[in-house]
């Protein structure tokens, strides 16, 4: 059921941040059991608990050069390079030519101050 009413939202406002503090509170108080009791009885528990909790780190997938898929990491390095070095690499184009403008010059300008 939705209310529009300020006291309603004030109220579920301040059940959502007292939850919120005792999830975090609940989850500090098992980290202090599982880490602190198991750095000096028991590495296992630690050590468990450190591999589940880690992000992993995927990587770079296979990339695609014509027709040949490369999965070496030199091979992607030397793909992404040359990919990269024909992106941002300036070439040598002549100057634009500033010989004749298309607009017409105007006078000489005078400025004086009084």
């Amino acid at each position: 059921m939705r209310s529009r009413k300020q006291c309603h939202w004030e109220s579920f406002k301040k059940e959502r941040n007292l939850v919120s503090k005792m999830v975090k509170e609940s989850h500090s108080q098992y980290l202090n059991n599982v880490i602190g009791d198991s750095l000096t009885n028991n590495l296992k528990k630690f050590w468990s608990y450190a591999r589940t909790s880690k992000s992993e780190i995927i990587g770079i997938p296979p990339l695609r050069a014509g027709s040949k898929f490369c999965s070496t990491d030199s091979d992607k390095a030397e793909i992404l390079s040359s990919h990269f070095a024909s992106t941002f690499t300036m070439e040598c184009l002549p100057p634009p030519a500033t010989d004749q403008s298309p607009y017409k010059s105007i006078a000489k300008l005078q400025i004086t101050t009084q």
